[in-house]
């Protein structure tokens, strides 16, 4: 983004600074949950496992993750986070509301099955170590439907899961 800012502010001696802040890991995001979670009641939720379903989110999207599932408990009765608005929340998250009113014929939710199905087939057989954790033809932001997939922390990556995820991509862009 510093291509955005004006270059006066970018000479020599205003803000020649640069700092890289990486996204937490694994540890990190369930240290940060554990600083968010105080307050809130659980139901048999394991932090550790929402740090590890949530690779890649910043410590401003874990808390909004839990502050987003204390008002789904409150919402749906007793104000208990269980694993149901946990699960909402990373898919809010990850995707945006649901558009549960949305008007759609038969053919496209057919289509949009057929398509998101397609995704998790391709997954499963050239990244089978990676888990589906949820599909759904419920549109969400801008997506008419979606796979969302454990992924791991990992700096690095071997050929093989290079061309896997090339593999993967392709079926992003196949139309039925």
């Amino acid at each position: 983004y510093l291509e955005t800012i004006d270059s006066a502010l970018l000479r020599p001696g205003r803000f020649d600074r640069k700092v890289f802040v990486p996204m937490p890991d694994v540890n990190a995001r369930e240290k940060i949950l554990e600083v968010h979670s105080k307050g809130k009641r659980f139901s048999e939720i394991s932090l550790e496992n929402i740090a590890k379903r949530t690779a890649g989110f910043s410590g401003a999207e874990l808390e909004n993750l839990l502050n987003e599932a204390a008002l789904l408990a409150v919402k749906n009765g007793n104000g208990v986070i269980t694993s149901v608005e946990i699960e909402e929340s990373i898919s809010r998250a990850i995707g945006g509301l649901e558009k549960k009113n949305a008007v759609i014929s038969k053919r496209d939710k057919l289509l949009t099955a057929v398509h998101e199905a397609g995704h998790a087939i391709v997954s499963a057989i050239v990244r089978p170590e990676v888990k589906n954790f949820c599909i759904s033809i419920v549109p969400r932001g801008r997506a008419g439907g979606y796979n969302f997939f454990d992924e791991e922390d990992s700096n690095y990556q071997r050929k093989s899961e290079l061309i896997a995820k090339l593999k993967d991509k392709k079926s992003l862009y196949t139309w039925i």
